[in-house]
């Protein structure tokens, strides 16, 4: 079992395309009275959500042990994500960021867009968070494609949340093959591309700098996984290609109940994504 905590609109559809699964519970909190969230105040002095929330305790105290945080960097009420975490500090904690076009925002909303993207990536980094996940809304604007506007939040969200729990669910399944190399908890900053069986076009999205680890994992169906013969060298041939010596990497395959292969790939860092990351990167490489 896993808790969902959504802190603000996005983050609220995100949870709410995973309500038919009964492996997650969900809290959410949103400006205003809303159904079953927890009502945060809207604050025109930012330091007002650091504030104290009445019956915050309460409203979290059914918790599972492993926990995931949603916020999107483009809404003043993530401002608050500190104080709610705080209520569930004694779990396993995951965040999961929605990164927003900065051009898309004005002044303030920048700021706390990079406050809190900079301030969660730290809190993970020292061991506060387990890891954190980045999406990058742009990214994944590609990716997701056309849809109306009315509906295209809705549908970015359904498409994040499908992703995600799919992969989650990969990966508490039991793998057929694949290698073993030891996950290094430091590499706690990450993102997540789909691509095809073959690696020949990857969806990343979000561009991570500084990769250290990268892991494929291979949902493949149960006909394929058993008649197949040629299917190992095929998902050989495209791993070695993405191989880089300066990555560790690893792939693990499944046989799923699906006709259709899911193939996904995670890359980690244990770098602070920031300006200064992408300055000292590109004077390294010139």
């Amino acid at each position: 079992m896993r808790s969902l905590i959504a802190i603000g609109e996005k983050a609220t559809l995100f949870v709410e395309s995973l309500k038919d699964y009964p492996e997650y519970t969900s809290y959410c909190f949103r400006h205003g009275h809303k159904e079953d969230c927890f009502n945060v105040p809207v604050f025109t002095n930012s330091e007002r959500y650091e504030e104290p929330f009445d019956n915050l305790q309460e409203f979290l105290k059914g918790c599972c042990e492993e926990v995931s945080a949603i916020v999107s960097g483009d809404e003043a009420i993530n401002l608050s994500t500190l104080q709610i975490l705080e209520s569930v500090k004694d779990k396993n904690i995951e965040i999961i960021f929605f990164k927003p076009d900065e051009k898309l925002l004005g002044a303030t909303m920048k700021q706390v867009n990079n406050l809190t993207y900079n301030v969660l990536q730290e809190y993970t980094r020292s061991g506060l968070f387990k890891q954190m996940f980045v999406f990058d809304l742009g990214d994944v604007d590609q990716a997701v494609g056309s849809a109306s506007l009315q509906s295209f939040e809705k549908t970015r969200m359904e498409f994040l949340a499908r992703h995600y729990h799919t992969l989650n669910w990969l990966r508490n399944s039991e793998a057929v093959a694949g290698t073993d190399v030891e996950h290094q908890p430091v590499n706690c900053i990450a993102s997540i591309g789909v691509t095809d069986l073959e690696l020949s076009e990857i969806k990343t999205l979000n561009k991570l700098d500084f990769v250290r680890e990268r892991v494929y994992y291979y949902g493949i169906p149960e006909k394929k996984v058993k008649d197949d013969a040629s299917l190992r060298n095929k998902i050989l041939e495209g791993y070695k290609k993405k191989l880089d010596e300066n990555v560790s990497s690893s792939f693990k395959i499944y046989s799923i109940p699906f006709e259709q292969e899911l193939v996904y790939v995670v890359e980690y860092t244990s770098a602070v994504q920031n300006k200064e990351l992408k300055k000292l990167l590109t004077e390294h490489n010139k």
